[in-house]
């Protein structure tokens, strides 16, 4: 729904077409991709009215279709606190396992 403007707008939000060309090489590369995506997506969603909010997604939700965007940014925040918690975890643990070994 946001971004750069290099996906062609009859791409819906499942399209393989929003993927980048090349995955991120390690974990410098992840967080810039994390952190450009991120800016992408909290700026839209600030921007969008009341209105916009409620309005149907539309054919780029995909089978989400006649659902409102308010709600597919109630399930984003939630999937991204979900797998947040999952990235602090194996990070933690990766931490636990070569402190202990030091």
């Amino acid at each position: 729904f946001f971004g750069d403007g290099s996906v062609p707008a009859d791409a819906n939000m499942a399209d393989k077409r929003h993927y980048p060309e090349r995955l991120p090489a390690n974990a410098a590369e992840a967080v810039g991709l994390l952190e450009k995506t991120y800016r992408w997506w909290s700026d839209g969603v600030r921007e969008l009215t009341e209105e916009q909010l409620l309005e149907p997604l539309g054919p780029r939700g995909g089978f989400y279709a006649d659902q409102p965007m308010a709600s597919l940014v109630l399930h984003l925040n939630r999937e991204t606190m979900h797998h947040g918690g999952e990235i602090g975890t194996v990070r933690d643990l990766y931490r636990a396992r070569f402190s202990e070994s030091s």
